[in-house]
């Protein structure tokens, strides 16, 4: 039995971007889009930097992992008669 291979609509889509642009929109249809580049892109030049894209990886994977450890902190139930801890002086 012969089978024909048929393109899924994203990689028909993806050759044809190829064709009328070149690399950079094949880049943009095959990468997944993650809002944390936004914030990290926002947030740099807020601060006037300039990040290189070898670190966009590292420094998602370390803001996602701040965040998980701060949604964990704020889902966490006190008592309402809960104070503050006494800060502690040597």
């Amino acid at each position: 039995m012969a089978h024909k291979l048929r393109k899924s609509r994203k990689q028909s889509s993806a050759i044809s971007l190829l064709r009328k642009g070149g690399r950079n929109n094949l880049r943009r249809v095959t990468e997944k889009y993650d809002p944390l580049d936004d914030v990290i892109g926002e947030t740099a030049r807020s601060l006037g930097i300039k990040i290189d894209k070898i670190w966009k990886a590292a420094i998602r994977a370390n803001l996602q992992v701040t965040l998980r450890h701060g949604a964990f902190v704020a889902a966490f139930a006190l008592d309402d008669e809960a104070e503050p801890a006494p800060v502690f002086v040597p």
